[in-house]
């Protein structure tokens, strides 16, 4: 799954038509003050499509774009038993939506 995202870069140009992918999932912890657990993830920017189709290998490597505003998402609350990257998906969406930036769905 990807995102198409009209990303800001550095210098107050945005780029559109960009695929934004989950590139890693780092942390799944339990908050102990309530319990519930939480997860981060770091993104890949691609300049459109065919860059983050690029493949060697079953390896992604595609450059991807560097983006300050969108380079990571954390969702709070996170069922463990349920698909996180889905769960990821929705705060990021969540997220570009509360930062003004325009996205839409592959």
């Amino acid at each position: 799954m990807a995102l198409i995202v009209s990303v800001p870069l550095q210098g107050d140009y945005v780029a559109a038509g960009c695929y934004v992918r989950i590139g890693v999932v780092d942390v799944i912890k339990k908050d102990r003050s309530d319990g519930t657990f939480y997860a981060c993830a770091d993104l890949a920017v691609y300049k459109d499509a065919a860059e983050a189709a690029r493949v060697t290998d079953g390896r992604l490597i595609g450059q991807t774009l560097v983006c300050p505003r969108v380079d990571r998402v954390k969702a709070t609350g996170v069922n463990i038993a349920a698909n996180i990257h889905q769960q990821l998906y929705a705060k990021l969406k969540t997220d570009l939506t509360a930062a003004s930036i325009t996205w839409a769905e592959e």
